[in-house]
């Protein structure tokens, strides 16, 4: 992985406190807390399922998907 990929991946990570901070209040003041809990356990359920075909392709972009 090169200097510039690794970059990417903290920028990902990091930008998504930004993006989704207050998309997420919305959610949990409309929804209410538990259901927030339940659907960022999906979410990382599903990021977690993506992890396996990115394994098998060996490809760097597979590994971003879930982040964007």
């Amino acid at each position: 992985m090169t200097d510039l990929q690794s970059g990417l991946v903290q920028s990902a990570f990091y930008l998504g406190y930004f993006v989704f901070a207050i998309p997420a209040a919305m959610f949990m003041r409309r929804r209410g807390y538990k259901a927030a809990v339940v659907s960022a356990c999906y979410c990382m359920a599903l990021a977690a399922l993506l992890f396996y075909p990115a394994a098998q392709y060996a490809q760097y972009n597979y590994f971003l998907a879930p982040c964007s």
